[in-house]
């Protein structure tokens, strides 16, 4: 059977040229592996679903990167096939071919723990977590959320930082009920190291004190830690202001 026999079964009539460059990108063995899971699977519309996901993987992965070897552990791929197979959003999508992506290119790095808690995400449950992982500074303990209660003056000016970019006393809630990080209201987490270091927020560095570093409210879970991994992030202003005040200023 060849290659393109391999995918035309499956999916159907596709153009050559997207078959072509399916073919290339994800290479025979694992689209052995789709086709086997996907066999008796007549519903178009689920038939559809993964075949977006599987361009979208073409797409993320350049040429130049070879095809894929097959999957390591055909469970956690036919786990990932019964939950994708069902996802039409398209941003839920995006999500779930970088899970696959970053799972084919290094066995193990997501759990089917990890799978089953997005699984039952919802649209704007994901938002609110992308939302938190804009916070998210690389520290000597590894990609931490540093997040605060209150607000920032700065001149005449009062900033809401973390209020008005969705993340309060609700939505952290909702993360910790679904898993995704540990929060107790009120409670910081206040760290004391052997010495001081640096933390950086998309490049941008500032130091902390060996001892008693407020590093805010919120932790992330092994599980969120995983999935923070599907998230680029980006710079909020005055966060870093924030994190300085907190740690160098007595008075707020």
């Amino acid at each position: 059977m060849s290659d393109l026999t391999i995918i035309t079964e499956f999916f159907g009539q596709i153009p050559e040229e997207i078959l072509t460059d399916i073919t290339i990108t994800l290479g025979t063995k694992l689209l052995e592996q789709f086709s086997i899971l996907g066999e008796g699977m007549y519903n178009n519309w689920q038939r559809k679903n993964v075949y977006n996901q599987l361009k979208m993987l073409s797409d993320m992965r350049s040429k130049d990167r070879g095809g894929y070897v097959e999957a390591e552990d055909m469970d956690w791929l036919a786990y990932w096939f019964e939950i994708s197979k069902n996802i039409s959003d398209r941003q839920m999508q995006t999500l779930w071919t970088k899970l696959l992506d970053g799972e084919l290119d290094s066995p193990g790095s997501y759990s089917k723990n990890s799978l089953r808690v997005l699984s039952t995400i919802k649209k704007s449950d994901a938002d609110t977590f992308s939302r938190l992982c804009d916070f998210i500074w690389d520290t000597p303990f590894g990609r931490i959320p540093i997040i605060y209660q209150g607000t920032i003056k700065d001149s005449n000016r009062t900033y809401n930082v973390f209020g008005n970019h969705g993340i309060n006393r609700e939505s952290l809630q909702n993360l910790k009920e679904i898993g995704l990080i540990d929060y107790r209201q009120d409670i910081e987490n206040i760290i004391t190291f052997h010495r001081n270091y640096e933390i950086s927020y998309h490049g941008e560095e500032i130091p902390m004190k060996a001892e008693n570093a407020n590093f805010g409210l919120v932790n992330l879970t092994s599980i969120g830690q995983e999935l923070e991994r599907l998230h680029s992030g980006q710079p909020v202003e005055k966060v870093v202001e924030f994190v300085y005040v907190k740690n160098y200023k007595s008075d707020t």
